[in-house]
């Protein structure tokens, strides 16, 4: 039984992490978006800029 849980464990720890990952990247590319709507030239010096 206590092998399961670890397997369990194991498992979720996978699932939140990849969930994360993903959201996380959408939210990054969904806000770049809207910030290339409010101001192209800006947003794109601003990247130009960290890069």
């Amino acid at each position: 039984m206590k092998a399961f849980f670890k397997k369990l464990e194991k498992v979720w720890v996978v699932i939140l992490n990849s969930s994360l990952i993903f959201f996380s990247s959408y939210f990054i590319y969904h806000s770049e978006k809207f910030q290339e709507k409010i101001s192209p030239k800006k947003f794109w010096e601003r990247k130009i800029n960290t890069l």
